[in-house]
């Protein structure tokens, strides 16, 4: 690619780092979240009162998504629903901020017989994040990402 000035080789690298973020750096996150959902919330407490769903779960792949990547920035979110055959209260897409925080915390309550195993926070968005600043694996997949658009990364 030949660029003419530097707005233009400016704009070349904006948008290949755009790609990389929406490609391999959201895969890396994405499959992170999903460790960190395994390990964080699924392995600390077992369901007694209710069944985690095989599909369309807070480890469904298809709920963490991302908005436009712009200017440098991806924003990856859990968007799982709650699950309304439990006749919760609570709707929408904010299962994760229940999770993550616990029972009464963000305005999301678990309104249903419980017990305090699950009601407690399970941080699983805050160690995914630990997580990825101590292996850097995001950062190695942004290098990924430019290296197969061609731009050479020491």
């Amino acid at each position: 690619m030949k660029v003419k000035s530097l707005k233009e080789l400016r704009k070349a690298v904006e948008k290949a780092i755009d790609n990389s973020l929406e490609n391999e750096v959201f895969e890396v996150v994405r499959d992170e979240e999903i460790k960190s959902i395994e390990t964080d919330v699924f392995a600390v407490y077992t369901p007694e009162i209710y069944e985690r769903r095989a599909f369309g779960g807070i480890n469904d792949e298809e709920n963490i998504t991302h908005d436009t990547v712009k200017n440098g920035t991806i924003k990856i979110e859990n968007i799982t629903e709650f699950n309304q055959e439990y006749k919760t209260a609570n709707e929408g897409p904010e299962l994760a901020v229940l999770i993550e925080y616990g029972h009464g915390n963000k305005d999301y309550y678990y309104d249903y017989p419980s017990s305090d195993d699950f009601c407690d926070p399970r941080p699983f968005i805050s160690n995914t994040r630990e997580r990825l600043k101590k292996s850097g694996k995001h950062k190695e997949a942004l290098k990924n990402g430019l290296k197969r658009i061609n731009i050479k990364i020491k």
